[in-house]
């Protein structure tokens, strides 16, 4: 017996589906091409709620569609207009649609080839405990020897045989000798401090400051996969530096000239406040456009030469430079050569960012590569 089917509704499913398939691609490939200008509105990417979505306006995609249903008929166009027909242009230009914080973070890691930066650099970590000297003991080696203690040994020992009228050796006997005695103290490496420092002069306009918001979200999600706790500190300066909320520092307006030593001296002067008495990792990244005042390159070099020695990796990174480079300036050559985990890197494009963050990374003190 011969059955009928009503497929109709079958079609009309797959149509929504290739329907909304296509409408979500229209999306993106909006979001593509305004992903810099998007990145931009988001207040926050290194912290925060990722879930968190945002209306953000796009121009819109409109295609003609047919409309289905009797024509109203008019009066021939014949009246006179009230204006220029323009009262919706807004809404037709425009189409607000919603975006969560992770998809736009995706589409920008897609725009800067780096699809997952956890995984971009695979360093391992050697072991780095350190050890404090907890006091002395008989035993040991004899490059831990405790001087000081052994001479008190002997001279007691002098004084004793001497009130029995005994004459003491010259030398020391295997009795007088101490040793230090070492105890490891927790591997830094499970907490990590990372200073985050951003050149906001005039001339840092914003597809350089797109660039290094990029560069910190990477730079940060790598080394949330190698220590279990990273704080960061955000760091604006000009001519004058202050320390900002991350939504303050990504969203702060261009101002005057460049003094670079300025935003180094702000974190080094913030370390000794709250990071100098406990065990962490710290790393500095410092993003110009390498216009530095020539005035200002002894206090940059003296600011450097002062994070060198507490942070485990450093670097200056000039984005689109359009005058004279940073790794120019001879001082800053001297301290290359002295402290190879101070890193001067460019990227004169944000294809660039992947190598950087490679390069910057693979000069890590204390790290077996």
């Amino acid at each position: 017996m011969a059955s009928l089917r009503d497929r109709r509704g079958e079609k009309l499913s797959r149509r929504i589906l290739e329907d909304a398939r296509r409408h979500e691609e229209m999306k993106k490939k909006a979001a593509r091409d305004n992903i810099e200008t998007l990145i931009a509105s988001l207040p926050t990417v290194i912290g925060g709620d990722r879930t968190k979505t945002f209306r953000l306006p796009i121009r819109s995609l409109i295609e003609p569609r047919l409309v289905f249903g009797l024509k109203e008929v008019g009066a021939g166009g014949m009246a006179e207009g009230d204006a220029a027909g323009n009262e919706h242009m807004e809404e037709i230009l425009n189409e607000v649609w919603r975006f969560s914080a992770q998809e736009l973070l995706d589409l920008m890691l897609e725009d800067i080839e780096v699809p997952n930066p956890s995984e971009i650099y695979e360093g391992t970590k050697a072991n780095r405990n350190k050890y404090r000297i907890r006091g002395v003991k008989k035993n040991g080696a004899l490059f831990r020897l405790a001087k000081r203690e052994t001479v008190k040994n002997k001279i007691a020992r002098d004084r004793m045989l001497t009130k029995k009228g005994q004459t003491p050796p010259e030398r020391y006997e295997n009795s007088d000798r101490r040793f230090r005695y070492l105890k490891a103290i927790p591997d830094a490496d499970e907490k990590a401090v990372v200073f985050l420092i951003m050149d906001i002069s005039g001339s840092m306009h914003s597809s350089k400051q797109y660039i290094a918001k990029a560069f910190y979200f990477c730079l940060v999600e790598v080394l949330r996969r190698h220590y279990k706790d990273v704080e960061v500190v955000f760091i604006c300066h000009d001519t004058v530096a202050a320390e900002r909320t991350e939504e303050e520092f990504f969203k702060a307006g261009l101002a005057g000239g460049t003094a670079m030593s300025a935003g180094l001296e702000k974190a080094l002067e913030i370390y000794n406040e709250r990071y100098a008495n406990r065990e962490q990792s710290v790393y500095v990244w410092h993003a110009t456009d390498g216009d530095n005042c020539s005035e200002d390159n002894n206090k940059l070099a003296g600011a450097l030469m002062a994070l060198c020695e507490i942070t485990e990796l450093i670097g200056i990174c000039e984005i689109k430079p359009s005058s004279g480079l940073i790794a120019d300036i001879p001082e800053l050559r001297n301290l290359q050569k002295r402290f190879p985990h101070f890193v001067l890197t460019r990227i004169s494009d944000k294809k660039e960012i992947r190598l950087a963050l490679i390069s910057f990374l693979n000069q890590r003190r204390g790290v077996a590569r």
